[in-house]
C-alpha cells in the first residue's frame, strides 16, 4: 500500500517565517485533502480560505486546484460547472500575477 505524502508549503507560503494565518491553515488542510482523495473537503477548505482573504492569489490557485481535482472525478454535468469553476479562479490568479509584474517594472 502507497504511503500518502503531506505536501509541504512552498517558501512563499511560508509568509517569510511569519505565524501563518487562518487562510494559510485552510490552504494547507485543502492541499491534504487532496492527497487523500477527498475532493469535497478540499473544495471546502479552500473556499474557506478565498473568503478569508480573497486577494490572495495563492488560495485562488489551490481553490482552481481544488476543483479541476473534483471534475476529474465527477460526472459529466457536474465536471462543466466545475471546470467553468476552476478557470474563474486560475484567471484570477493570472490577472492579480500580471498587475504584480506590471507594478515591478515601474
Amino acid at each position: 500500500m502507497k504511503k500518502a505524502s503531506i505536501p509541504r508549503p512552498s517558501k512563499s507560503e511560508k509568509r517569510g517565517g511569519k505565524r501563518a494565518s487562518n487562510g494559510d491553515i485552510f490552504v494547507l488542510l485543502a492541499r491534504s485533502y487532496l492527497e487523500l482523495n477527498q475532493y469535497d473537503a478540499a473544495v471546502n477548505s479552500a473556499e474557506k480560505a478565498v473568503a478569508i482573504n480573497p486577494k490572495d492569489s495563492n488560495y485562488h490557485r489551490w481553490l482552481g486546484e481544488a476543483y479541476g481535482a473534483k471534475a476529474d472525478h465527477a460526472s459529466m454535468l457536474s465536471a462543466y460547472s466545475l471546470a467553468r469553476r476552476r478557470k474563474r479562479n486560475l484567471t484570477r490568479l493570472c490577472s492579480w500575477t500580471r498587475a504584480i509584474l506590471m507594478r515591478s517594472r515601474i
